[in-house]
């Protein structure tokens, strides 16, 4: 078993207190299903990124809908990667490596390379507060583990270590895998009012919800 505890601000300036009792599952590799499911070209250039990362000292993890669909076999090629510091830096000689586009959000530390067919978006793991309801997020510095509670449902907030000696292991602190197999979207922020979601996204979060349901 593991708590993590934290606290969330509002759109409305209110503060939600949270924690979170998790149960650790048996260790789950998807290096096979990365292999089998990803083009090749999107699994080189993971691998790839991975050693660079650790070579200066940083772990990187594909993160989001990717990870869920992997244990849906359904395809999706929207490849979103966090490290736990400095992605521009990361994305800059990646982008260079591979003669790649760059566009960099220094306000947000993100930034996307795009090459031939591909584009990979690159984070810095973060946490987030809203001053008010519509406006962009305050990005504040986080673990892997905050940001995934930036998430809005458990089977969204799955992440997959890149880093070359644990490459391919689950990290699954909300119990994504679980909601997966029991076919149950449950929203991350359980103890808190509809209001004091994210970015009070709750309409687009139902709708992303609904969407999936509807897709499966």
């Amino acid at each position: 078993m593991r708590q993590i505890q934290g606290e969330h601000t509002a759109a409305n300036g209110r503060v939600a207190r949270y924690a979170i009792i998790a149960t650790m599952p048996e260790t789950v590799n998807l290096t096979s299903e990365i292999k089998r499911q990803l083009p090749s070209e999107m699994v080189d250039f993971m691998r790839w990124a991975g050693e660079e990362a650790a070579q200066q000292g940083r772990s990187l993890y594909l993160v989001g809908g990717v990870v869920r669909d992997l244990f849906l076999q359904r395809p999706n090629f929207d490849m979103d990667l966090v490290v736990d510091s400095d992605a521009i830096s990361l994305a800059r000689r990646l982008a260079k490596e591979v003669d790649a586009k760059l566009t960099i959000h220094a306000r947000f530390n993100t930034a996307r390379i795009r090459w031939d067919r591909w584009s990979v978006d690159l984070a810095t793991v973060r946490s987030e507060t809203y001053e008010r309801p519509g406006a962009l997020p305050k990005v504040g510095p986080g673990t892997l583990d905050t940001d995934l509670l930036r998430r809005d449902f458990t089977i969204n907030a799955m992440a997959i270590e890149l880093t070359a000696s644990r490459y391919g292991r689950l990290i699954d602190v909300y119990g994504g895998q679980a909601d997966l197999e029991g076919k149950f979207i449950r929203v991350l922020h359980e103890n808190t009012s509809p209001t004091m979601l994210p970015g009070s996204g709750v309409p687009s979060a139902m709708s992303r919800g609904s969407c999936f349901v509807l897709s499966r």
